[in-house]
């Protein structure tokens, strides 16, 4: 796990209901996929961004943002999660506390996500 506090900037709670997060996600994926491909260049790892394992989702009551992406490394079989909860601060600095943690897939239970 994880856990990290970062000054990124402020989304109002209407801004947030307004992602297209289907974008983000091709947005991501291309980064992913330009990264994984310079990582082979330098004989690391491949690996792949799949999508989403749970849409972001965002409770405005508690400044709460949760999300899960669905990774997978090399030539695995296996899926990889990566589940993040980032609370919002609310002073207009926008500050994010993060939490963040690697998962099998097998292994996270869907309850969690």
């Amino acid at each position: 796990m994880v856990i990290s506090c970062e000054d990124t900037g402020y989304v109002s709670d209407e801004e947030a209901g307004k992602i297209d997060y289907d974008a983000l996600m091709r947005d991501m994926q291309k980064s992913v996929d330009d990264e994984s491909k310079r990582r082979v260049q330098a004989g690391q790892m491949r690996f792949r961004l799949l999508g989403w394992a749970r849409v972001p989702y965002y409770d405005a009551a508690a400044k709460k943002m949760y999300w899960a992406k669905r990774l997978q490394f090399s030539d695995s079989p296996r899926e990889t999660l990566n589940c993040e909860i980032r609370v919002l601060g609310r002073s207009g600095r926008g500050w994010g506390f993060g939490e963040s943690g690697f998962f099998q897939r097998a292994d996270c239970p869907s309850d969690r996500l």
